[in-house]
């Protein structure tokens, strides 16, 4: 989908009514730096949808994700995360506090 963007560097896709994400979204952004899928209403993020992606920020705010895959905590250059107005479970919670990011969790 994003073929021939490799140097975009912040993508907002905020406010689209999105329920899911096919794992390969974005595999070709390898310059991104921010992401902003907020006030969506995902659900669940595919394992892989950040692989080989060096994000900073990420913003997942305003969505319904209730559980966050294992790659997310795989980011070495993320700072921050927004988790704001999800449905987190307490588990999740306890994962997200190993982060070393700037976190937005309610």
């Amino acid at each position: 989908l994003f073929k021939g963007f490799r140097k975009l560097r912040n993508l907002q896709l905020q406010s689209n009514q999105l329920v899911r994400l096919p794992q390969q979204l974005f595999q070709n952004l390898s310059s991104l730096k921010l992401l902003n899928l907020s006030q969506n209403a995902l659900e669940e993020l595919p394992p892989g949808l950040f692989d080989r992606l060096n994000l900073s920020v990420i913003d997942l705010s305003h969505n319904k994700l209730s559980t966050l895959n294992a790659t997310l905590f795989d980011l070495e250059n993320l700072t921050t995360l927004d988790l704001r107005g999800n449905r987190l479970t307490d588990a999740t919670r306890e994962d997200l506090a190993r982060l070393k990011v700037e976190l937005h969790v309610d």
